[in-house]
């Protein structure tokens, strides 16, 4: 009787993770077909290459250039990667290799709470913070103005 009770169980909750699972995947095309059908007049008068390749971002005159856009995300990846890949590598190596056991057991749960959480808090961090720092304190010294992103 135990055994039915859990295999019923494991059945339904696969059934029910299925079911999320098949949702989110479900408004996630509906957020694309969205995104799409507004996009259209845009894409009927601009080619997508035209679109992906110029720089001019005037949406009034119905001029969109995602480049700009496109290499600050490169850039700003690449970035971080060269900071903070070199960074969490040599940590890593420290703290297994070479750490007494002092110090491994100091950091492991400050690890845990860095990684627990989300990264979303982290952009609002810097949002909050460098951004302010930069438009108040270090844009100030080369700029006339800047907001600071």
């Amino acid at each position: 009787m135990l055994i039915h009770r859990r295999i019923f169980k494991d059945k339904f909750a696969r059934h029910v993770m299925l079911c999320f699972t098949l949702l989110s995947l479900l408004f996630l095309f509906i957020i694309g077909v969205g995104l799409f059908v507004k996009a259209i007049p845009i894409l009927h008068d601009k080619r997508l290459w035209v679109l992906l390749s110029s720089g001019n971002w005037k949406p009034f005159k119905g001029e969109f250039g995602f480049l700009p856009y496109i290499l600050s995300t490169f850039y700003v990846t690449l970035i971080a990667i060269v900071i903070a890949l070199p960074l969490a590598l040599l940590t890593s190596i420290y703290l297994t290799e070479y750490a007494s056991s002092r110090i491994r057991q100091w950091f492991n749960p400050v690890i845990d709470l860095l990684s627990g959480i989300p990264p979303v808090i982290y952009g609002i961090w810097g949002v909050l913070t460098i951004v302010t720092f930069i438009s108040n304190i270090l844009a100030p010294k080369f700029v006339d103005f800047s907001t600071g992103y």
